[in-house]
């Protein structure tokens, strides 16, 4: 049946490349957003106003619970 393994012609180097694409921006968008989470708009302008930078551990982000069980 046709378009039941929408994969099946994909190397499985490509297909690899691609969950591991994924899954990476998945992780950067979580790090970006994760200092917003639960805020009103109102609320995370006037806390986090712009340009938003990553200041969580050491500067160097972290990422969130949803990263996890994407991974």
């Amino acid at each position: 049946m046709e378009g039941l393994n929408p994969g099946a012609g994909v190397p499985s180097r490509a297909r690899s490349d691609a969950v591991v694409g994924c899954l990476l921006g998945t992780a950067v968008g979580d790090a970006i957003g994760l200092p917003l989470e639960g805020l009103s708009p109102q609320r995370a302008a006037r806390l986090y106003p712009p340009p938003l930078r990553h200041h969580l551990i050491l500067g160097r982000g972290m990422v969130s619970g949803d990263t996890d069980h994407a991974a």
